[in-house]
């Protein structure tokens, strides 16, 4: 599958809240792991997920996994589990449990690598060139078949030269399709297929719904009928092939063959596509946040991808990729605190101190200045718009307190910037939400004193995020708009996580209860008291009003 195709998708339901169940749920456990292996069937008992929703995998033990065999094991393994239970269209999130490894290693540099991508680029720089002249030919032939058809795109990526193909395609089909005169038609579709075949192969056209082929018994017309054969035999074998991107062998048969048969369009995407996926400069990811795109095949590994779930995204979140979240903790007990705590405190609702920890740096511009201000837009609506306790700081150094006269009950908790040291200054309550904005603070989960993650957890804090690596700003969630969301108690946790983080292929781990909802019996802001935008995550008035 084009990764550029499933992040560029339509814009149907992009506005629609989600209504995440536990039957949706696919929970996601280390073999290995007798103590997750316990806490997954606690989880199923407590939530009502069926136990044929728990795909356990034989991982390595750690909290890194090899980016080899995050490909090699863990991919295929959850693939294989989703097509077997025919659950690929079933699932919205996975849920990765104690035991899982938390971050993916880089991608390994080596002088093979390095010569596979130079001869892929070399390739490109000969390839790309060919198509532009050729997508230009389908643009003037759809004008000249239908003259109110006027090339509405530009840009010469192979992505937009893809759209533009499509766009002239698409006329040029209906201009035939309303053709009256036979011998004129029968032509025009010769300059069609004339046209169209350098660009995706004559054999993806005669998959193509409505199209027609009648190979003649001359020497060219049986030539066109066993390209069509070899191409129906070629695609099984790409589906195989395309499976195993991390087989230097399977790549390049790969590439051959859709050279051979699928056209300019699909081997530039295809050779684009590899080049991305051997990127070893920052490839290196948290499980969690790689994890949503497992069913893709190549797509670039280097930093990030914008989240295609956000609120606010462009793009709309494709079938066949997923939220996640992680139920894990420093001691296996912590982690079914924040499963049990979590149930109970759903039934009462969440009551407590909201802390907001800001540093006024000043300015507007720069990264630090804008989390600046998100936490003060934070601090604005919970004073403006709701009646919660609030304790803001906007000194430069971090609250603290002495051990004995830790700030009490806490509920909700942002903060930064303290990227080496966990501060303890607070009691957290039960089913308490909150994370530290700072790089490095899920670089384990499993180790004490740690970090801020682990010092949260053991704190009492029920779910939190972080960083297992140098995550940038970009990738936190911006405070000012996931807490609002959170409070208006109309989506579970996973959901409100993954319609405000922004990156994804990238180092965020959410770690709590996916179904966790804390506001939903006593919300503590109204949803028309959000952003008009995210106003938007519920659709009409009428789904939010009915309660969903």
């Amino acid at each position: 599958m084009k990764w550029w195709i499933v992040l560029v998708v339509a814009l149907v339901g992009v506005g629609q809240a989600w209504a995440l169940a536990p039957d949706e749920l696919l929970l996601v456990a280390n073999a290995n792991s007798l103590e997750g292996g316990l806490l997954v069937r606690h989880y199923c008992q407590v939530r009502g997920v069926p136990e044929g929703n728990i795909c356990a995998l034989n991982l390595p033990a750690g909290e890194t996994i090899s980016f080899d065999d995050y490909e090699r094991i863990f991919v295929p393994g959850v693939r294989a589990f989703l097509r077997h239970h025919h659950l690929e269209n079933k699932i919205k999130c996975l849920v990765t449990f104690y035991g899982v490894p938390i971050r993916i290693s880089g991608q390994p540099a080596t002088p093979e690598t390095q010569r596979e991508v130079d001869d892929l680029q070399r390739t490109l720089k000969r390839i790309v060139p060919k198509l532009e002249p050729n997508v230009v030919a389908v643009e003037s032939l759809a004008t000249s078949l239908d003259p109110s058809f006027q090339p509405r795109m530009s840009g010469g990526t192979i992505p937009q030269l893809a759209r533009r193909a499509d766009a002239a395609g698409v006329a040029i089909q209906i201009a035939l399709n309303t053709e009256k005169d036979p011998a004129k038609k029968k032509a025009d579709f010769g300059k069609f297929i004339a046209a169209y075949i350098p660009l995706v192969g004559l054999g993806p056209l005669t998959d193509h719904a409505g199209m027609t082929f009648n190979f003649s018994n001359t020497p060219a017309g049986q030539r066109a009928k066993r390209t069509v054969e070899e191409y129906q035999r070629a695609k099984q074998s790409v589906a195989q092939l395309k499976e195993k991107p991390f087989d230097v062998n399977a790549r390049q048969e790969y590439r051959r063959l859709v050279g051979e048969y699928f056209g300019l369009l699909e081997y530039a995407n295809i050779l684009e596509g590899q080049v991305g996926y051997l990127q070893t400069s920052e490839s290196g990811s948290a499980v969690d946040n790689e994890l949503p795109l497992v069913m893709l095949d190549y797509y670039p590994r280097g930093r990030w991808l914008p989240n295609p779930f956000r609120f606010d995204s462009p793009i709309a979140g494709a079938p066949h990729m997923y939220m996640t979240m992680r139920i894990d903790a420093p001691t296996p007990d912590l982690a079914k605190r924040i499963i049990d705590d979590s149930i109970a405190v759903e039934k009462t609702g969440l009551n407590g101190l909201v802390v907001i920890d800001a540093k006024s740096s000043g300015g507007t511009t720069d990264g630090y200045a804008v989390c600046d201000l998100q936490l003060r837009y934070l601090m604005q609506i919970v004073r403006d718009k709701t009646h919660l306790q609030m304790m803001y700081d906007d000194k430069a150094a971090l609250i603290t307190r002495p051990a004995n006269d830790h700030i009490k009950n806490v509920a909700l908790y942002v903060g930064w910037y303290s990227p080496d040291r966990y501060v303890p200054a607070f009691d957290f309550a039960p089913g308490s939400v909150g994370y530290h904005i700072a790089s490095y603070t899920m670089n384990t989960l499993h180790s004490f004193p740690g970090n801020w993650c682990v010092g949260l957890i053991h704190d009492g804090m029920d779910a939190t995020l972080g960083p297992c690596d140098e995550p940038y700003l970009i990738a936190f969630p911006p405070a000012n708009e996931f807490f609002p969301l959170l409070m208006t108690g109309k989506l579970p946790l996973a959901e409100v996580y993954w319609r405000t983080e922004p990156t994804i292929s990238w180092m965020i781990s959410m770690v709590g209860d996916p179904l966790y909802t804390p506001f939903k019996n006593d919300p503590a802001l109204k949803v028309e008291d959000l952003s008009p935008a995210m106003q938007g995550v519920f659709g009409s008035q009428e789904v939010w009003q009915s309660g969903r």
